[in-house]
């Protein structure tokens, strides 16, 4: 951030955002520790040994510019829109309706099952495989014999693993001695 932006942020902080200096800290260096703390995503204990305060001073003051922050969030927050009914955007068409990140970022998340299971009364996937099997069911034919209740590897796929993991570890080992 050059001086210029700085200055006008620390102003507009005072004017619209009521924040004041104390006898301890000016505004510049209550604004200059809760940028460098979200800049650098710094602890409370590094920052008070970097400004040489205390880290109850360094929470206090941080907390005081982020509620004046928040005071300005019709200043300087994007009101976010929701995503249209009608998207085609890859990224966003299983959104509609949802509010997406302020600055258009999509962000690849993969939801465990788990998850899936804690949250949704009814798994989709689940359900579609239930009915499918279901389905199938009603078809099958009757078969004679035992039914699995266990599946082991062959020692053909055992060795063949075995010689796998031999071969990248032979592999690492040779170019760790090059190195």
């Amino acid at each position: 951030m050059d001086r210029y932006t700085f200055r006008r942020l620390v102003n507009m902080l005072q004017t619209t955002g009521r924040l004041r200096a104390t006898r301890n800290l000016t505004v510049d260096e209550q604004v200059a520790i809760f940028l460098y703390i979200l800049a650098h995503h710094q602890k409370n204990r590094t920052m008070k040994t970097n400004f040489l305060r205390s880290g109850e001073t360094i929470s206090r003051y941080f907390n005081k510019v982020l509620s004046a922050v928040l005071r300005l969030q019709g200043h300087l927050l994007k009101a976010p829109m929701p995503i249209a009914e009608d998207s085609t955007d890859v990224k966003w068409k299983w959104f509609k309706n949802c509010i997406g990140a302020l600055d258009g970022t999509h962000i690849e998340v993969k939801v465990s099952e788990n998850h899936i299971r804690d949250h949704m009364p009814v798994d989709p996937i689940e359900t579609h495989y239930n009915d499918n099997l279901q389905n199938e069911d009603q078809d099958a034919i009757e078969l004679d014999g035992e039914p699995i209740t266990s599946v082991e590897p062959t020692q053909e796929w055992t060795d063949w693993r075995y010689n796998l993991a031999s071969q990248m570890f032979n592999q690492w080992m040779q170019n760790r001695h090059v190195a």
